[in-house]
């Protein structure tokens, strides 16, 4: 018997309530604009420069930041490090007032030499920078010309 009446209900549902439909349709028609409008192109435009704001900011402050050591200077400094492989590294550190060598790899550290006298390390950058890797090869071009 439900399943008799169930397109019956169907169709007085769909009588019933067409006239809103095509109501509801029309004011759509006339109230929603184009594709694109003025209005959602501002929108569009702030939300993307937000978005890269945030991206920026983000990689500034990585780039600031990300070497962050929260107990730096106090007992234990690196003082340089070397890769040796792809996975292994001799690193030069600082305990206290002992200078030790250190062999580190994938699963295991160990103390390679403990220094007597202390290695003095050089502070100023190693790494030369672009422009003046650029400019010195200019010059050496220049030179050679």
């Amino acid at each position: 018997m439900m399943s008799r009446m169930f397109p019956c209900f169907l169709a007085l549902f769909g009588v019933a309530f067409s006239p809103l439909l095509i109501a509801e349709e029309k004011v759509r028609s006339a109230v929603s604009p184009g594709p694109i409008s003025m209005d959602m192109l501002i929108q569009l435009v702030i939300g993307l420069l937000i978005v890269l704001a945030v991206i920026v900011a983000a990689a500034w402050f990585m780039r600031r930041f990300g070497k962050l050591n929260f107990n730096a200077g106090r007992n234990i400094k690196i003082l340089e490090g070397l890769a040796i492989g792809q996975r292994e590294r001799v690193v030069l550190m600082q305990v206290g007032e002992k200078q030790l060598l250190v062999g580190v790899t994938q699963g295991r550290m160990e103390t390679l030499l403990v220094l007597d006298e202390k290695i003095k390390i050089d502070e100023r950058p190693t790494q030369i920078s672009f422009a003046e890797r650029l400019t010195q090869a200019l010059k050496q071009k220049a030179v050679t010309s």
